[in-house]
Order: C-alpha cells, then sequence, then structure tokens
C-alpha cells in the first residue's frame, strides 16, 4: 500500500495529491540518523523511510468543502483570537494574522522569548504561545540575510541538550542556550521561526508556499489581494464571516459542484477569497500543469444563490 492509498483509507475519500517536501524530509533523516547513534530506541529501528511515510501520515491530512484532500504542500484548518497583537509591531502583528488565516495554529499568548539576547541586529524576538507549542519569532532587517542561519544542536550529554547558530553575529555569552529535545528552524522573509515541534514547521512551510501561489494566481489576473479576504469553511469561528456564514457554506457547496469534477491528481487544492462586502466571491486553484484557474461568484440576495459569473485560465508560473 503506497502513501496515496494510506491517505485515502484514513480521510476515507480520495485524495488529490501527496508531495513530501524535501528539505523537511532531509532534516528529518538526518535527526533520525543522529538519535540512532545515541539510543537504541524500538521505533528508529523502522528503515527511514518507513519513518519518514509514518511522519508524513500524521503531518498532512488536510481538507477544504468538506473532502479530504491534500494539497501540494498540505494544509489544515484554521483558528486563532483575533484581537490578540502587539502594539506598534507590523511585523509579528502580520505573521499572527497569517497564522490565523492559513494554519489551525491557535496563537494563545505571546511572551518573552528565551532569544531575546542572542542576537545583534534584531529588531522584534517574542514567544508565541499555541495549541501546537511554543515558537520564537525573531524578525531582522531586510538587510540581514537569514537564509545564512543554521542551528547547531549539541546531544552529547544526556539530558542535556544545547544549541547555538551559525551564519548571523550573536552574543556569544548568551549561548548556547538549553532545551528538552531537538529544536527545528524554518527561516521566511528575513524572520527566524524556531520550535521544538517539526510539525510546526512543516505547517509554516506549507502556509508560506500557499500565501505565494495565491498572491502569483492574484496577479496573474491583475487583482488587488488586498480587496478579498481568504475564507476556509473549515473554521467557522472566524468573527468577520460570522453573520454572512451560511451563504458562504451555500458558496462551498456551490462551487464543490463546478469545480471538483475538473480537479485532477496533482493539482492545488482550491481557495475561496470573498470580497470585503461580502456579495462577489472567487475561487482559485493552480492546476499541476502550473495554469491558474479562477472561479467568480456573485450573491443574488434575491435567491439567496452563488451564481458563476466567470470562469478563467492563465498560464502561471511556479
Amino acid at each position: 500500500m503506497d502513501v496515496e492509498d494510506m491517505l485515502r483509507k484514513l480521510g476515507k475519500t480520495s485524495q488529490l495529491n501527496f508531495e513530501n517536501d524535501r528539505v523537511h524530509v532531509k532534516e528529518v533523516e538526518e535527526r533520525i540518523n543522529l538519535r540512532i547513534k545515541r539510543k537504541g530506541s524500538k521505533l528508529f529501528k523502522l528503515p527511514i523511510p518507513a519513518i519518514v511515510t509514518l511522519l508524513a501520515i500524521t503531518i498532512i491530512i488536510p481538507s477544504w468543502m468538506g473532502w479530504n484532500i491534500s494539497q501540494q504542500k498540505g494544509m489544515n484548518s484554521v483558528t486563532m483570537h483575533s484581537n490578540l497583537s502587539i502594539e506598534n509591531n507590523d511585523a509579528v502583528n502580520n505573521i499572527i494574522k497569517i497564522l490565523h488565516e492559513y494554519s489551525d495554529i491557535e496563537v494563545n499568548d505571546i511572551s518573552n522569548s528565551q532569544l531575546t539576547n542572542v542576537f545583534l541586529s534584531v529588531e522584534k524576538v517574542v514567544q508565541l504561545k499555541t495549541n501546537k507549542g511554543q515558537i520564537d519569532v525573531a524578525i531582522f532587517p531586510e538587510s540581514v540575510d537569514v537564509e545564512s542561519v543554521k542551528l547547531v544542536e549539541d546531544f552529547s550529554v544526556p539530558g542535556n541538550v544545547t544549541y547555538t547558530f551559525t551564519g548571523l553575529d550573536i552574543k556569544e555569552e548568551s549561548t548556547p542556550l538549553k532545551a528538552s529535545g531537538p529544536n527545528y528552524l524554518f527561516k521566511k522573509n528575513h524572520t527566524l521561526f524556531l520550535t521544538n515541534n517539526s510539525a510546526i514547521v512543516k505547517k509554516l512551510h506549507d502556509v508560506y508556499y500557499l500565501i505565494e501561489v495565491h498572491d502569483e494566481i492574484f496577479h496573474s489576473f491583475g487583482l488587488n489581494k488586498d480587496d478579498y479576504q481568504y475564507y476556509r469553511p473549515q473554521n467557522n469561528s472566524k468573527q468577520e464571516f460570522v453573520e454572512s456564514e451560511n451563504n458562504l457554506e451555500k458558496l462551498s457547496l456551490e462551487s464543490m459542484k463546478i469545480i471538483r469534477s475538473k480537479l485532477k491528481k496533482g493539482d492545488l487544492m482550491p481557495a475561496i477569497f470573498v470580497n470585503k462586502v461580502g456579495t462577489e466571491a472567487i475561487v482559485i486553484y493552480k492546476s499541476s500543469d502550473k495554469t491558474n484557474h479562477m472561479y467568480k461568484f456573485t450573491f443574488e440576495s434575491t435567491s439567496e444563490k452563488w451564481i458563476l459569473k466567470d470562469n478563467l485560465s492563465v498560464q502561471g508560473g511556479m
């Protein structure tokens, strides 16, 4: 039974696509190999591909419109306390907003981070406490290249894991830092995300990949993404959609009838965006041949139905 078959059995519906993230898989393999050398756990006697498969199955089981469908990069549903923010820090608030809209990571609190006194040229460091675990976030000026940053961990002393960083100027007296186990690093847009939960790193990778795809699709159709709000039917608690939730559920069903038969293996999972007044919506997705698709709907108040007004396709990138 291959990975898709297992996912299909778990979800009890057809899976459209499954793609392992090569960088993440490589990091997992490296960590597994390291731990094999240090511990004789029964789990790590499994072949590496089998372990990676098990990890992948537990990480990627997304859904949209009631379908259990895996995306090209694996996504899940969305919730977050929308009133949680940091005063006068747009960068941190933007990260919270992104997690709110694009993932099932719920930010419950913001506190001081263990990384606060580590980096020399950092603009803001915070710790986000979420329903999935803690995420330390370090935001740097645009002039700082975070892509070169590496996480260096020391597991040589049992029960005394320590770590530091290379690739950036740090305060040597503040490192190494102590940890209860392995840590995982994600880098994006001059920002470092550090967590001890590998699934969070995978979700962050998925989130920012999907944002890039959505941005590219909007641009290809000459649309301004700021004019729309990303809507995900799995999450019925998003305050901005409460009044129109029933109508948007109708949109989900109506668009599903039209689009589902057109989707093929390898296509990115469709996404719904609604304009600010809730009378117009677009459903977009990218097919495996890199074609961008857009279905435009308008809501007719007299019939209380969403009507398909346009269907466009253009060749995209990525």
